[in-house]
């Protein structure tokens, strides 16, 4: 069952230029988007823009274990952890195959899924791994949330995923699920080519929060609020209870592919080209 909130529905343009950062605050009022403020501009790196790690090739996906360390996926198989205080990656296993979506628990295990249909479990320690759900299609996005796995692609179903168990299909005719959320509350957000849904894991019933979205590749959700950044490097914050949203900042380098927010509402990206992590401050006040 899908539903739909009256939302704005509009188009962002993508900027092109690369090698600055512009960040600002954009309020969008009604339908129209009267009322816009004006956006402030800064250089990156700055006092809030800074360089975290330089990746591997071909990086895509990040997730945060709430330990002082990202994990970042590559589409040339390698699953790296970066501690953030410093910068300093190491290699926690190779060969995995066409990777995307990456999610952990936080306490030592990361999953990963990949363009062949994969689903695969990683023990952090140690590099050892194994495929728990294969033959998904192609598979973009993941989250771990409640205790549970998500996952989803190019076909536009939502799984979940346990070891030992088939998979459950929660959710459909989602498009292109690009990268997921969950909020910890009982709601999984998608991110597909034009849209943001919230699917709600007890019954599958979908919402359209926002559509005609210009490619939102990556979404995360935090306290109440869903973040995402869409084509062209924007970083937008949305209201699910209104379907309100707020474009918080504007990347003018325009290959962010995923990001990842912690509790204090640092944002860490993935610029995929160059293959580099950064550390944004300030995106939750």
């Amino acid at each position: 069952m899908t539903a739909s909130l009256p939302v704005r529905r509009r188009k962002r343009t993508a900027s092109v230029i690369l090698g600055a950062l512009v960040l600002g605050a954009l309020e969008l009022t009604g339908a129209s988007g009267a009322g816009a403020a004006t956006l402030t501009s800064t250089s990156c790196p700055s006092g809030n823009c800074s360089p975290v790690s330089t990746l591997s090739a071909d990086s895509f996906g990040v997730t945060l274990d709430g330990q002082g360390s990202a994990y970042v996926s590559s589409a040339t198989g390698t699953l790296r952890k970066v501690p953030v205080a410093t910068g300093v990656s190491t290699t926690v296993v190779a060969g995995l195959g066409n990777l995307r979506g990456v999610t952990t628990d936080g306490t030592g295990t990361v999953w990963t899924t990949d363009y062949d249909g994969n689903v695969q479990q990683i023990t952090a320690s140690t590099g050892a791994h194994r495929v728990i759900a294969s033959g998904l299609g192609a598979l973009l996005g993941a989250t771990y949330s409640g205790g549970r796995l998500f996952v989803g692609g190019n076909d536009g179903r939502l799984w979940q995923v346990a070891d030992g168990n088939p998979p459950k299909l929660l959710a459909q005719d989602l498009g292109v699920v690009l990268s997921l959320s969950g909020d910890g509350a009982g709601h999984v957000y998608v991110s597909s080519l034009s849209a943001i849904f919230q699917v709600t894991i007890a019954t599958g019933h979908t919402t359209t929060l926002e559509a005609g979205v210009y490619e939102p590749n990556s979404v995360q959700a935090r306290g109440g609020q869903v973040y995402f950044v869409s084509g062209g490097g924007q970083l937008s914050r949305l209201d699910p209870s209104t379907g309100s949203d707020v474009l918080l900042t504007e990347f003018t380098r325009s290959d962010i592919s995923n990001f990842a927010l912690d509790s204090a509402g640092t944002a860490y990206l993935v610029d995929s080209n160059p293959s580099e992590l950064w550390k944004l401050t300030g995106v939750i006040h």
